[in-house]
């Protein structure tokens, strides 16, 4: 297991993760708000916790600043623990920072290289940014180790849950952000009818 010391302020970071991933925060204002104030009262005498919950928070709040510094306070003050390093690197895969988070979970995997949590987190990053031969090496190890896992070079298409899950992600995300939602260009959509006309797509 990941060698941090036990704290009743994980179960709050395992929660804000969960928060951190379901894009739709509006319903949980008012808990983060309770979670930042309890982390600032306790950052004397558990810092690496309180800076570990205000970053996510940072990080789900979308204020990208406060969410670097209050992580590599986290890191700092922890000696670059692996829970510091793996929370930071969560927090930057969710940021779609994907080579930053890349690097700290990296560093995670070299001071905790046989757990499971580190290895699939890692193996995860290296797929999505093409570490090919990282994703393999992370993968066979898993399956070595006798680990359960979600190979995320599988195809998800089949997969209703995956599906309802992710439709509701993107509403939720069209939601918070409706500047992404761009309204079809007519003259656009005329030339590209106009460009395919007679085309055999059979």
């Amino acid at each position: 297991m990941i060698a941090v010391p036990e704290s009743k302020y994980d179960n709050i970071i395992h929660e804000l993760n969960v928060i951190a991933d379901s894009f739709d925060i509006k319903p949980f204002a008012f808990k983060l708000n309770r979670y930042k104030n309890e982390a600032i009262k306790i950052i004397q005498q558990d810092p690496e916790h309180a800076y570990i919950i205000l970053g996510i928070i940072a990080c789900i709040e979308d204020d990208l600043e406060s969410m670097h510094k209050y992580h590599k306070n986290a890191i700092t003050c922890s000696a670059e623990s692996v829970h510091s390093l793996y929370q930071y690197s969560s927090s930057l895969t969710t940021q779609e920072l994907m080579d930053e988070a890349y690097n700290y979970a990296n560093k995670a995997y070299e001071k905790a290289p046989d757990e499971k949590i580190i290895l699939d987190q890692l193996m995860h990053i290296s797929y999505a940014i093409g570490k090919d031969y990282k994703y393999n090496e992370l993968k066979e190890k898993m399956i070595n180790l006798g680990f359960e896992f979600r190979d995320p070079n599988e195809f998800y298409e089949d997969n209703e849950e995956f599906l309802v899950k992710t439709i509701s992600k993107v509403d939720a995300l069209l939601e918070r952000y409706p500047q992404m939602v761009v309204e079809p260009d007519p003259d656009f959509e005329d030339f590209v009818e106009d460009l395919v006309e007679g085309v055999d797509i059979s």
